[in-house]
């Protein structure tokens, strides 16, 4: 598994969301906005664990799609929890040897890109 190399994206995540990730436990990210499939890099608290293929957003449009994804997303409340919210499929999920530091940018929130190491 390759590095994250300058400009890579890295889906900033809470410990327990990426606890749940890599255990294989959640295969459904949930946000509130669109992100295009693709590679990204998990990431938490400036470190880069592993890297996720994303497949396309499922935009999720009600209360009864939100609860039959459940088991996929793992958020137990039964509310949407964003006016326009989206699952992200995880695809292909593999973890680093070694967590990579990274700069984490002040206020960033969601997205980040890799801007070289913080170490």
């Amino acid at each position: 598994m390759a590095k994250p190399q300058q400009g890579d994206r890295i889906l900033v995540l809470t410990p327990h969301w990426l606890e749940q990730i890599l255990a294989l436990k959640k295969t459904l990210e949930i946000r509130g906005s669109k992100l295009k499939p693709g590679r990204y890099f998990l990431g938490c608290g400036g470190r880069i664990y592993a890297s996720a293929i994303l497949d396309a957003p499922i935009a999720i449009e009600n209360v009864a799609q939100w609860v039959a994804l459940r088991e996929d997303h793992k958020v137990k409340t039964d509310a949407l929890p964003y006016r326009k919210t989206y699952g992200l499929p995880i695809k292909k999920l593999t973890q680093l040897k070694k967590a990579v530091p990274y700069i984490h940018p002040r206020g960033a929130i969601g997205i980040v890109r890799y801007n070289g190491s913080s170490r």
